[in-house]
């Protein structure tokens, strides 16, 4: 029995916490920094989702333009 969340819970919170590293960072480039930890802490730390690419890229752009 799989009792972790769906996929669209986990990409929501992934895609949250991009939006709030967005708001917090001061510089693009630090940005990209900031999403290249995230991907790699969740990736490495093999919490129950593994980050999917097309997310990261789909979002990172508007992510950072909306930023506020």
């Amino acid at each position: 029995m799989d009792i972790s969340h769906p996929l669209d819970v986990k990409r929501g919170t992934y895609i949250g916490e991009m939006s709030r590293l967005a708001t917090l960072c001061s510089l693009h480039s630090h940005y990209i920094d900031a999403i290249k930890g995230l991907w790699f802490l969740i990736y490495r730390t093999r919490l129950p989702v593994e980050p999917d690419y097309n997310w990261t890229k789909s979002n990172i752009v508007g992510r950072w333009q909306n930023r506020c």
